[in-house]
Formats: C-alpha cells, sequence, structure tokens
C-alpha cells in the first residue's frame, strides 16, 4: 500500500503483515499522511480498529459518482466497519503518528 502525505505527495508511511495478525498495520507518521485509493466491492466489508489514538478523514468515491468526506476521531481499540461498494483513502488529521489495523 503506498503511503504518502497528501499535501505534497511524498513521505515515507507504511503497511505491514503479518501471517500471525489479520489485516494489514499501517502507520501514518505525519500530519495530512494518506493511504492511495482502495475498492472495495459490493458486499466486502472494511474495517479500521485504532491502536492509537486516531483522528482522521475518510474520504468516498460510490458507485454512482457521488462523494463524501466523513471525519473521525477514535481511541485506542476502537473499531469502525462500512461494506462495500466504494472507493476510499484515509488521511491523518492528528499531528502525531496513527497507527491502526486495516482488514
Amino acid at each position: 500500500m503506498a503511503v504518502q502525505n497528501y499535501d505534497t505527495a511524498a513521505g515515507d508511511g507504511v503497511a505491514i503483515g503479518s501471517p500471525n495478525v489479520q489485516g494489514r498495520i499501517v502507520v501514518l507518521p505525519e500530519q495530512n499522511d494518506a493511504t492511495d485509493w482502495h475498492s472495495y466491492p459490493s458486499g466486502q466489508e472494511y474495517t479500521v480498529t485504532a491502536l492509537s489514538h486516531f483522528h482522521f478523514r475518510r474520504e468516498v468515491r460510490n458507485p454512482d459518482g457521488s462523494t463524501s468526506s466523513e471525519v473521525y476521531e477514535l481511541q485506542a481499540g476502537s473499531t469502525i466497519k462500512r461494506v462495500g461498494p466504494f472507493e476510499h483513502r484515509v488521511t491523518n488529521l492528528a499531528t502525531t503518528p496513527a497507527v491502526f489495523i486495516k482488514g
């Protein structure tokens, strides 16, 4: 997964996987770091679990061409779930690194 700063298109955020962890651990080190766009087909579930305080914006593109933006502020251990179809990306809004499990 590519992770770059939303404003400058630069950065070194990471997404790592492990056979013992369901999903991928994502680190967005700086404010405005964002994941790349991901597509979720109809019925596929998207889950985010915060591993630390996580203040973020989720931008969504829907199959009908409409778009939306949602802002969340999760505490460690909090989870959100959404079901496709949609395409989206996540941007760190905090001034501290964001760490979460996607999957």
